[in-house]
């Protein structure tokens, strides 16, 4: 069974694919790995090809994606 961490990646990841699809992306592939990690979403928009790391927090550890603790 799934940890709790690993279940609420899982949803953040459903839901930022859907939010690309209904920009009118083209998803080609998700949690694709290689021996140097993961990509969890790579997307075409129009032209250009998108590599997406998608980072899911809960209302408890919410803070900005961009903020590092210390």
């Amino acid at each position: 069974m799934p940890s709790q961490r690993t279940r609420t990646g899982t949803v953040g990841e459903r839901i930022a694919a859907s939010h690309l699809e209904s920009l009118g992306w083209t998803l080609l592939g998700r949690n694709y790995r290689t021996r140097l990690g993961e990509v969890d979403i790579i997307a075409r928009d129009g032209d250009e090809l998108v590599f997406v790391e998608v980072r899911t927090k809960t209302r408890r550890a919410w803070r900005s994606a961009r903020r590092r603790s210390r």
